[in-house]
């Protein structure tokens, strides 16, 4: 879903079934990047066993009034938030990783490397 009002732009994505390291968002000059890929190994219980993969894609230009450098990203709930407040800047094109902030919920707690 994504929300737009006079003083910010939003995201939110259900990304439940990623754990925050199978999640990347990137910025790229005025577009967003935001991609998961998961892997898992599920057995049937008569000792076969299978492996299911998802994986998604979403690629959006950010708004003229956005400044790209703003964009933030938290993961809470499952859901992946990115937020920027509306402001006219130039965007100096350039790649960068978008780090994602994560709240842990019941007591589980988790961890996210980036590398910017």
């Amino acid at each position: 879903m994504q929300y737009e009002s006079d003083r910010s732009f939003a995201l939110s994505l259900d990304t439940s079934e990623f754990s925050p390291e199978e999640l990347s968002v990137k910025q790229v000059g005025r577009k967003l990047r935001v991609s998961g890929r998961t892997e898992k190994k599920q057995e049937d219980g008569k000792g076969s066993y299978f492996y299911r993969c998802q994986e998604f894609r979403q690629e959006l230009d950010l708004p003229d009034d956005v400044d790209p450098q703003t964009v933030t990203c938290s993961l809470v709930d499952g859901r992946l938030q990115i937020q920027a407040p509306r402001e006219k800047r130039q965007s100096d094109g350039k790649e960068r990783i978008v780090p994602i902030n994560v709240t842990p919920t019941n007591n589980k707690t988790a961890a996210v490397h980036v590398s910017l």
